[in-house]
């Protein structure tokens, strides 16, 4: 007669709560500390980030459909030994439109995009904004921006003692642009807030404007459109002109 054991053995594939709730007891100390240190920096976090809203605009470029549509009859009828004409070339194409944001000329008319702030009885320019308008509190300034007001961003220590430079800007025709260390730095922060993004599958353009407030952030995308607007205009009615005269 032989006696077997009839204690039953937990399966590989099952999970020993007991156990668990034992490890986890033994490592109560790490867990409780890593809840601590990710609440107090998820606090910090909340607290001392600045808030960003987007002002989002989807613009179609006119004649996009036709164009891509002649386009590849084009194409199809060169294989044919046909050549119809196209008007590809006498249009910007919206891939270069990108180009025109980002653009230092564009850049600068835009720096003068009057906004409203709270807190502002009047409109400021963007250039203003970034330039005379305090925004960050002091505890934030002296401590996590620190370096920044070593190395001389605009209105720090650096730039106290080296003395304000004066502005200069010359955008006349077939001259070049001369800017400040002011203006210099606020196109790398409008370069951050400004972006356009072309879709070509779908042939549509999208335009984001970031700002710490929701209506400068609108004022911001919908100026941004219009000198778009403006430049593509001012482009075909160049181009236009050209025909004309070679005609």
């Amino acid at each position: 007669m032989t006696i077997e054991n009839t204690k039953p053995t937990p399966a590989d594939d099952e999970i020993d709560l007991i156990a668990l709730a034992r490890t986890f007891w033994s490592g109560r100390r790490i867990v409780i500390r890593s809840i601590l240190i990710c609440g107090v920096l998820g606090f910090f976090i909340a607290i001392f980030t600045a808030k960003e809203f987007v002002a989002t605009t989807i613009m179609v470029p006119s004649g996009s459909d036709a164009t891509s549509k002649l386009g590849s009859l084009g194409g199809l009828a060169a294989m044919a030994g046909i050549n119809i004409g196209t008007a590809t070339g006498s249009d910007l194409s919206p891939t270069v439109y990108p180009q025109i944001v980002s653009s230092l000329p564009f850049q600068l008319e835009l720096m003068k995009t009057p906004l409203n702030f709270s807190g502002q009885s009047q409109p400021v320019t963007f250039f203003d904004y970034y330039t005379k308008i305090p925004k960050s509190n002091f505890f934030l300034k002296y401590t996590i921006g620190l370096p920044g007001v070593i190395l001389g961003l605009p209105g720090t220590i650096l730039s106290a003692i080296k003395g304000e430079q004066p502005e200069k800007l010359i955008g006349e025709e077939n001259k070049p642009f001369e800017l400040s260390d002011k203006q210099r730095d606020v196109r790398e922060i409008l370069s951050g807030l400004i972006s356009l993004e072309t879709n070509v599958k779908e042939g549509v353009l999208t335009l984001s404007a970031k700002m710490p407030e929701a209506r400068a952030a609108a004022q911001l995308g919908q100026r941004a459109q219009e000198l778009l607007q403006q430049y593509i205009t001012e482009f075909k009615i160049k181009k236009a002109k050209a025909n004309l005269d070679f005609i």
